[in-house]
């Protein structure tokens, strides 16, 4: 139980183990901060309309518990047709998929550069010389 630790050494894995086991301040405190990242959320499917948004990190484990409230926000706060558009998720790839996320992005950006590099500074055409004859003998 959540009671019995210091408060200064909660952690978010501890809130949402304890609300695995069925604490209820665990789980409220689980379905608050859902109901904060969907108004969250909201205001950016409004903003840029994205089709997915997938909802990472290890509390993120807890499923329904935090995600029906980041919806139940979405649907309240979001343009109607924004948010029948967007499917809202639980990455599959548990706590690695932020660090996965965070990887490809940085390999997205290294070939834009490279690409950008490229058009500014073009390589010279290859060419190749003729090799000379030789006799065979």
């Amino acid at each position: 139980m959540l009671s019995m630790k210091s408060p200064d050494s909660i952690t978010a894995r501890d809130v949402a183990e304890a609300a695995r086991r069925g604490d209820l301040t665990a789980q409220e405190i689980i379905q608050r901060s859902g109901t904060f990242i969907g108004i969250a959320i909201a205001g950016l499917i409004n903003l840029i309309n994205p089709s997915t948004v997938i909802i990472g990190g290890g509390v993120s484990q807890v499923g329904d518990l935090l995600t029906a409230p980041i919806r139940q926000a979405v649907r309240e706060r979001s343009l109607r047709a924004s948010e029948h558009g967007v499917r809202i998720t639980t990455a599959m790839l548990g706590r690695r998929s932020s660090l996965i996320g965070a990887l490809v992005q940085a390999i997205h950006v290294a070939i834009h550069i490279s690409i950008e590099n490229r058009s500014k500074n073009p390589t010279p055409p290859l060419t190749v010389e003729p090799m000379p004859e030789k006799d065979i003998p």
